[in-house]
């Protein structure tokens, strides 16, 4: 017993003053803790990943209320909208109506802090999109010389893709550019816009491509002519089959040349096209024969042309 009674009271001072220590910092620790354990700040809402294709997503919150954990120091730092709450649009489908929050991202001078366990989430509009084909309308500004006049204008693509929600696409019905040719011909390419029926820009679509490429010729007004393309056909389909019809796109085509030249010409021929044997409809590109001493102002060299075929023993087999 005397020797416990030594072992325990042998450098008493050194371990009183040990436990003393001990008994301040946990004192301190537990002060810190009660002081600010935590507290709730506006994160600002960020987004990440793209929405899904046919979709478009709108974030309805711009800041969230989150709860923050810390040292009362690194808490008493933070600002509204340091804390960054992540939204991954990706995730988003036609039904959705919120988005969870995937991270909560501290700022650079409060590493300290850190996030309770919360679910959150902030509300979201998603709106199905819609995707239509348009021609494209051109028009030329400028006035061309005495006696000349310009050619139709080429534009490159002719067609573009209209996309955005379905009320707003449907509400577009031309889409619409202008060159200013200066009284000479112009090279170049054009903005385009999505009009509505009243000619009013419908800003809340996009237009694929926006910018497309013009070609406007001057030549004389008087050799300057547009005539229709005749598809020539060579060839009979295999029985029982019949031509049924024939469709040309362009149907007509603008030539330039001399006037001798160009007042007899009431259309032009395609490229042969052969169709010994044809069982089936067909659309092929061919190529225009263009009279001697003429050009295309303003229009493709090539056409589409499709034909189409009926059987004609089904129809006697008919009742």
């Amino acid at each position: 017993m005397r020797k416990l009674l030594g072992h325990l009271y042998h450098n008493w001072e050194l371990k009183a003053i040990s436990l003393a220590a001990a008994l301040m910092i946990w004192a301190y620790a537990g002060t810190q803790r009660a002081a600010a354990p935590s507290r709730q700040v506006l994160a600002e809402v960020q987004t990440k990943g793209s929405a899904q294709r046919g979709l478009s997503v709108e974030v309805r919150a711009a800041t969230i209320s989150v709860a923050v954990s810390g040292p009362a120091a690194a808490l008493d730092r933070l600002s509204e909208g340091s804390v960054k709450a992540i939204v991954d649009v990706s995730a988003a489908t036609a039904s959705s109506r919120r988005l969870p929050v995937v991270q909560l991202i501290a700022p650079p001078l409060g590493p300290t802090v850190t996030f309770p366990d919360q679910r959150l989430s902030v509300p979201v509009e998603v709106t199905v999109n819609m995707r239509r084909t348009l021609p494209v309308t051109l028009n030329v500004v400028g006035q061309p010389p005495a006696g000349r006049s310009f050619t139709p204008a080429q534009v490159d693509p002719p067609q573009v893709e209209v996309l955005g929600s379905t009320p707003d696409v449907k509400r577009v019905t031309a889409v619409v550019g202008s060159v200013i040719a200066r009284q000479g011909p112009f090279r170049g390419n054009t903005q385009l816009r999505a009009v509505d029926r009243d000619g009013i820009n419908v800003d809340t679509v996009q237009l694929e491509p926006a910018l497309v490429s013009v070609q406007v010729d001057v030549v004389d007004s008087a050799a300057v002519k547009t005539v229709v393309i005749s598809p020539a056909l060579t060839g009979r389909p295999a029985p029982p089959f019949v031509i049924d019809g024939v469709t040309v796109s362009p149907m007509t085509v603008t030539l330039a040349g001399p006037t001798a030249d160009i007042a007899t010409v009431t259309s032009i021929s395609t490229a042969p096209i052969a169709i010994e044997g044809a069982s089936a409809d067909a659309t092929r590109q061919v190529a225009l024969v263009i009279p001697p001493g003429l050009s295309i102002a303003g229009s493709p060299a090539t056409v589409s042309v499709t034909v189409r075929l009926k059987d004609t023993s089904r129809s006697e087999r008919a009742p």
